[in-house]
């Protein structure tokens, strides 16, 4: 599989359309705390703006550096600010990023598989839907994962190698610092090698050596960013678990993460994983994997605030978990149809990995980006959204004020002349033809379409216009949510 031409042409044209079409953010946290603070570095937008983290220091800056220099390089490539393409080369840094990680794993631990085996963990590590997912996504759960898998990968390596166990410990390092969280992943290892290891002492050492030049690295390019001296982890211990501002966010039972995989819509493909995971925990308990992944699931079970991103970085894990399950259920006995049930079970895959990677995430940036490729905007622009929640409560139109409306994704807005406007359902769209020359507002939901005003034109729909006009068999589009934008401009 390794050398096969054709996986690794799917491998890249898999990647090619999450980059491409996958627009948006999983979580406001990927944008606001990560581009909108890489803007702030490079002057787009002031620290007003930011997020309440920013003003606190306690959000780790290595990752908003990193898409600053990006940033940097597409004004360089394009000759000004797009972020567009900016967000753009993101993206493909991160599956750059991600698929040579996924390479190094799966080539360390092939080796752990039967020949008839070792495809399959190719194909599972590269083409499930949550992989390829995080892959593309520039958040810290994405990169937190792909350094906690490059740690693991060098100390399974090692050998006692004190320099394999010195990189070791950046990566597992650079994991922490990319996500705090990752704290008791690194834990969870170290109490491994304390327990099954027999050179602890010296392994320690290298670890600790690695992993405490990751974490000067950091501290000093937070106190950089920030302008004064801080420890980023502590202040967001104190403002999280002291002061118990995550748990303003929301308040979750211990059983949230088993409640999500049951509501999601590939529920069974969840349900088959969950079995393999506690299937590999029973048989492998001094395995590293588990040793590393059960404290930092365990933490998130405890914690009051609970969202199912916080998971995320496991995903990595999964496929060697699912082998070693199949593993066990071909051994089980003379299991005739084994290949053809782990074909199909691999081809239920295939659908929510082409949503995945053909979907956006949020349909205001698709707004932004269609606004950026097609229009000048040097005339006042109004731009009406509804269908969708806004980051934060917004006050009435008559009261708008662009600097404490709610957050906005400043990098967005082409100009000072574009006004984004969260509308509730019930309000009345309130035009002031002396302030804006254009109006555009932003339809989702099929039952709001109908009450568009007729002087209102359709100048963009997510699908193409031949599609809804030759192909509306049944009247489907009527009764289809899709993302459509409708444009008054005053004669």
């Amino acid at each position: 599989m390794e050398k096969s031409k054709i996986f690794w042409f799917f491998v890249t044209i898999s990647a090619l359309l999450g980059v491409y079409y996958s627009v948006g953010y999983y979580h406001p946290d990927e944008h606001f705390q990560l581009l909108e603070f890489a803007a702030y570095l490079s002057g787009l937008v002031s620290s007003e703006t930011l997020s309440w983290e920013f003003h606190h220091a306690m959000r780790p800056s290595l990752q908003p550096i990193i898409a600053f220099f990006v940033h940097q390089f597409s004004i360089f490539i394009y000759g000004a600010h797009n972020p567009v393409f900016w967000t753009l080369l993101l993206r493909l840094l991160s599956a750059i990023l991600s698929i040579f990680v996924t390479y190094q794993f799966v080539k360390t631990f092939e080796k752990e598989f039967k020949e008839n085996i070792k495809k399959w963990f190719w194909l599972f590590s590269f083409f499930t839907w949550f992989t390829v997912f995080l892959h593309i996504r520039f958040n810290s759960e994405a990169w937190s994962e792909n350094f906690w898998l490059l740690g693991i990968i060098y100390l399974w390596k090692s050998e006692n190698h004190f320099s394999k166990n010195f990189y070791a410990g950046i990566f597992l390092g650079l994991a922490f610092v990319f996500r705090y969280q990752l704290a008791f992943a690194i834990l969870g290892v170290l109490a491994w090698i304390l327990i099954f290891h027999q050179q602890k002492w010296k392994i320690f050492l290298a670890l600790a050596l690695g992993g405490g030049l990751s974490f000067i690295l950091s501290t000093f390019l937070d106190s950089w960013f920030y302008g004064k001296w801080v420890i980023a982890p502590y202040n967001y211990f104190y403002q999280n678990l002291i002061l118990k501002k995550a748990a303003g966010f929301g308040s979750e039972p211990w059983y949230f993460f088993f409640q999500e995989l049951y509501i999601s819509k590939t529920f069974f493909l969840n349900l088959v994983y969950f079995l393999a995971f506690f299937y590999f925990v029973v048989k492998y308990p001094k395995h590293l994997f588990v040793w590393t992944m059960l404290p930092f699931i365990v933490i998130h079970f405890v914690i009051s605030h609970k969202e199912f991103r916080f998971i995320f970085p496991i995903m990595g894990f999964l496929p060697y978990i699912f082998m070693k399950f199949w593993e066990f259920i071909t051994s089980i006995g003379n299991f005739r149809y084994s290949q053809k049930i782990l074909q199909l079970f691999f081809f239920l895959h295939l659908f929510p990995l082409i949503v995945t990677v053909t979907q956006y995430l949020q349909p205001h940036i698709l707004v932004y980006e269609f606004i950026w490729k097609n229009y000048s905007v040097t005339e006042p622009t109004i731009i009406f959204f509804n269908d969708f929640n806004p980051d934060m409560p917004c006050d009435k139109y008559s009261n708008q004020d662009p600097k404490t409306q709610c957050l906005k994704h400043e990098i967005y807005l082409k100009n000072t002349n574009i006004f984004p406007w969260f509308y509730c359902n019930g309000d009345s769209l309130v035009f002031h033809d002396s302030k804006f020359e254009r109006n555009l507002i932003v339809y989702y939901s099929f039952r709001e379409k109908q009450n568009i005003p007729k002087e209102y034109q359709r100048v963009y729909s997510f699908y193409p216009e031949w599609l809804i006009h030759y192909f509306n068999f049944g009247d489907w589009v009527s009764r289809t949510s899709f993302l459509e934008i409708y444009e008054y401009k005053k004669p």
